[in-house]
This record gives structure tokens, sequence and C-alpha cells, in this order.
């Protein structure tokens, strides 16, 4: 599975959840099978409200879940497009988000 987590800085396990995914700087996306971390920039950061492009944010990655303090309902469609379950709620780092070790 992999899970997106938007962050302001790249501080590995230790890097805070951006409050919003849309503004984020960039991106780390946790690969739970692999137990591997990947970085991307946010290529959508600069957007107009509402109009939030995931996909272009992601650089086509896709992810199957994304964990965040806000995201906008079209912004979560577009990201994860047949979601299995939704969990609203902000951990402090991706360190304490459900399902790390």
């Amino acid at each position: 599975m992999k899970v997106c987590f938007p962050v302001q800085n790249n501080d590995g396990v230790q890097s805070m959840v951006f409050d919003h995914f849309g503004s984020a700087p960039m991106f780390l996306i946790v690969d739970t099978e692999t137990r591997t971390l990947a970085v991307i920039n946010n290529r959508d950061q600069h957007h107009a409200h509402g109009s939030c492009n995931p996909l272009k944010a992601l650089d086509q990655q896709t992810v199957d879940a994304v964990i965040v303090g806000g995201i906008g309902g079209g912004a979560l469609r577009k990201a994860i497009p047949r979601p299995t379950a939704n969990r609203i709620g902000k951990p402090k780092t991706q360190k304490t988000a459900p399902g790390s070790r």
C-alpha cells in the first residue's frame, strides 16, 4: 500500500504532516510493502482555490491513502479514485500515523 503524507520539509519519518494537501510543498510516499520512502515535490502547489489536481501535484504517482489535516472533497476523490476507507484526523508526524512501526 502506498500512503501519501503532505509535508513542509523532508525530515523522513519525523516529517510534520502539513495542514492542507494542495498547499504542501512536498509529499512523502511510504510503501508499506517494500518499506521504502519517496519524496515528491508538489507540482501543483500554486493552483487556484478549489482546483487542486492531485495527479499533477504527485507527479502522476498513484497512492492508496492520504493522511493530511485538510483536503477538499474533489481533490480527495481525484487522489484516491476508489478508496476502501476514509479516516479523518491528523497524526503529528508520519511516524505516528496508523500502521507505522
